[in-house]
């Protein structure tokens, strides 16, 4: 082709693969950082994870500047992502350019890029990963002609620093193209060099220095190094429950969208050119291969298909080099030929991709995510004034975001609304599913968007704790605060519990007063009339029981103890109770099956 044709083809498929990006759109915020970023717009503290370390200025100071003209602030987040997102195509083009590749594979490499699932997918969310990639491919791009051109250089220096500041991992990426650049720089002018890197380390460092200080330095610097903890424990190569590093290039390169079959021929075919090892696989490889290095090792595979966001340019350029090798075979009779041998196959991938993220896309781009019609159903249904509620720990930022009118109470993992005391107009919200009959499920279909997503926040539910218990006869009343309340019983007690149907799991956690009773109490626990366990007692103990359910009409436990204390009596307080057991948690739920 002309380079007349060639400059026609490129800003007409710019254009159309920049309007496809509106389908990837998202109606509503979805997931925790998120909606972490939405807090931050109004209240920049790191410490408070507004957002979460290192804070990400850069990506904070556009969704604030954004937020001038776009009045809502998860929109104001999304059009900087659909923005950069439409600016992947000639990015990647741009690098590929620069790494010597032809111009008809290094489009092919653009496309590939930008309809694999996981670019389309985010370009359409409040993440910062999208901008971040849109700066670090332009980076390189500039840094690469900044071999050859010095004002290329500085502005390669520059985006490649927004690019770490928006992602501090990009500093990976960009250590080859700046060494690439500076020999050239410092062979002709030796000061070039000094001031690039002098721009890198003030506007990374410049950036930086900012969040802290919003922060507060300590209160930043501890926010951090526990962030880093955190990391390391659950992300990292630490994790014990982790894919051993070296199986995890598959999640984190090859198929982070599970898109199965077609992976698998992208990937096959990426081979091919990465056994050729031309000069653009060698310098692509030198690029983002200590990225895809760091991800096998130090991030989570459960979001493999966010964090491949930045590697996905690696694997299509191996790609566009293997249809470039496939179709030599009739170079040799036809230039035109070998050229659209390699854009059918382009196309018939590119046709296969878009049929795969078709449905996943509709999805956000129609519905609200589950958070958000959870959110709407209270505010609807709710009374803010008498309302109390209990947040669980999944939920905490929407909660904070979204339901910031409401009094909330926090409760952790084991927290036991059956040991509440007055719960007539208390509600739980948390992440997952409930069996309760008032309670309401908000759920989002999995489909092909649970494969491209992290497999988080596809159910949230919302329940009055009412439903939960009633406390009959021989309960006081309730003590403690409402995260970590409890309540005491005397010799005998009766409580219901929600009828579920099929088998359930009752556990329950208690203390009894062994260091004021004679010996050991023995309880007995019924369950509808049936004995299910006779024992004596230690001082703090934890039951759990599989018993079934009725169905239909709730469920009677009772406990009995055959010794109590009278704290009054015995000179040892001013209660004069008699004290049997301390129920401290009581969970009721389906047990699961086997």
């Amino acid at each position: 082709m002309s380079a007349r044709q060639t400059r026609l083809l490129f800003v007409t498929l710019a254009l159309a693969v920049a309007l496809t990006r509106l389908l990837a759109a998202a109606h509503s915020l979805w997931e925790w950082d998120e909606t972490l970023f939405c807090l931050s717009l109004h209240d920049f503290n790191v410490a408070a994870h507004h957002p979460h370390p290192p804070g990400f200025p850069l990506y904070v100071v556009l969704g604030r500047f954004f937020r001038l003209f776009v009045h809502d602030d998860f929109r104001a987040l999304r059009a900087i992502n659909l923005l950069c997102s439409m600016t992947i195509f000639p990015g990647v083009y741009f690098v590929a350019r620069e790494l010597r590749m032809e111009a008809v594979p290094a489009m092919i490499a653009a496309l590939l890029t930008c309809f694999a699932p996981n670019i389309w997918f985010y370009g359409g969310t409040a993440f910062s990963d999208i901008p971040a990639l849109a700066m670090l491919l332009f980076g390189i791009a500039l840094l690469l002609r900044g071999r050859r051109s010095r004002a290329a250089y500085f502005a390669g220096c520059v985006l490649m620093a927004a690019a770490c500041v928006m992602r501090p991992q990009n500093v990976l990426l960009g250590i080859y193209p700046w060494l690439a650049a500076s020999w050239p720089r410092w062979k002709e002018r030796k000061l070039d060099p000094i001031f690039g890197a002098a721009i890198l380390v003030l506007v990374v460092g410049g950036f930086f220095f900012g969040a802290a200080l919003m922060t507060g330095f300590d209160a930043y610097r501890t926010a951090v190094k526990m962030h880093g903890e955190y990391v390391m424990k659950v992300d990292s190569y630490m994790n014990p429950e982790r894919p051993v590093w070296y199986r995890t290039y598959w999640a984190m390169l090859l198929d982070p969208y599970e898109a199965g079959r077609i992976s698998g021929i992208i990937a096959a075919i990426a081979l091919a050119g990465l056994l050729r090892f031309r000069r653009p696989v060698r310098e692509a490889l030198v690029i983002f291969g200590p990225f895809v290095l760091f991800s096998m090792f130090m991030l989570n595979t459960e979001a493999g298909g966010r964090y491949a966001t930045t590697s996905m340019a690696l694997l299509m350029i191996c790609c566009a080099e293997g249809l470039r090798w496939i179709a030599a075979a009739v170079e040799r009779r036809s230039a035109i030929a070998a050229i659209a041998l390699q854009c059918l196959v382009c196309a018939l991938i590119v046709t296969r991709l878009i049929r795969w993220s078709a449905s996943a896309l509709r999805e956000v781009r129609v519905h609200d995510a589950p958070v958000i019609e959870a959110e709407r159903w209270i505010h609807r249904h709710l009374d803010r004034a008498t309302t109390t509620l209990y947040v669980h720990g999944s939920m905490g930022p929407w909660a904070e975001y979204l339901l910031k009118d409401y009094r909330q109470v926090a409760v952790v993992d084991n927290f036991s609304p059956l040991s509440l005391g007055d719960v007539s107009h208390c509600w739980l919200i948390s992440e997952g599913v409930t069996n309760a009959k008032d309670g309401l499920n908000f759920t989002r279909p999995r489909g092909h968007l649970w494969s491209i997503s992290r497999k988080r926040y596809f159910d949230v539910f919302v329940r009055p704790l009412s439903s939960s218990v009633a406390f009959a006869d021989g309960w006081y009343g309730q003590e403690g605060d409402p995260a970590s309340a409890w309540r005491w019983m005397g010799r005998h007690s009766t409580l219901y519990v929600p009828a579920i149907g099929g088998n359930g799991e009752l556990s329950m956690k208690f203390n009894v007063p062994l260091d004021s009773e004679p010996r050991k109490p023995v309880i007995t626990i019924m369950f509808n009339g049936v004995m299910i366990e006779r024992f004596s007692a230690d001082a703090a103990m934890e039951k759990r029981w599989v018993v079934p359910s009725r169905n239909g009409v709730r469920n009677e436990v009772t406990i009995d103890v055959d010794e109590v204390v009278n704290p009054s009596a015995l000179h040892k307080g001013g209660d004069a109770r008699d004290l049997g057991l301390q129920l401290l948690t009581l969970s009721w739920r389906p047990a699961e099956t086997q």
